[in-house]
C-alpha cells in the first residue's frame, strides 16, 4: 500500500481509499492470509453489466499507476 499511494503521489493522481468488495481471489487472501489486495482501478465503468465499458484514457493512467509502482517498489 505504501508503494502504490507513493506512486499515485509521484504521479499526482488523487488516490481514495475506501473498503470494498474485491475480487474472489483478493477477498480470499485478504480473508485467509490477512494480506491487503488494493483494487486499483483500470478505467472500467458499469463493470458485470451488459453496459460495461472502459475509458482509455484512464486506462492509460491504470498503466502508468502499475509501472509506478514497479520503479517505486524497486528504489526501495
Amino acid at each position: 500500500m505504501e508503494n502504490l499511494l507513493k506512486a499515485g503521489d509521484e504521479l499526482g493522481f488523487n488516490l481514495e481509499q475506501a473498503l470494498i468488495r474485491g475480487g474472489t481471489d483478493g477477498a480470499r487472501m485478504a480473508n485467509e492470509r490477512n494480506i491487503p489486495c488494493p483494487n486499483i482501478f483500470t478505467g472500467g465503468h458499469n463493470l458485470h453489466s451488459q453496459f460495461e465499458w472502459a475509458a482509455l484514457p484512464a486506462m492509460e493512467d491504470a498503466a502508468r499507476l502499475i509501472l509506478k509502482i514497479i520503479e517505486v517498489g524497486a528504489a526501495t
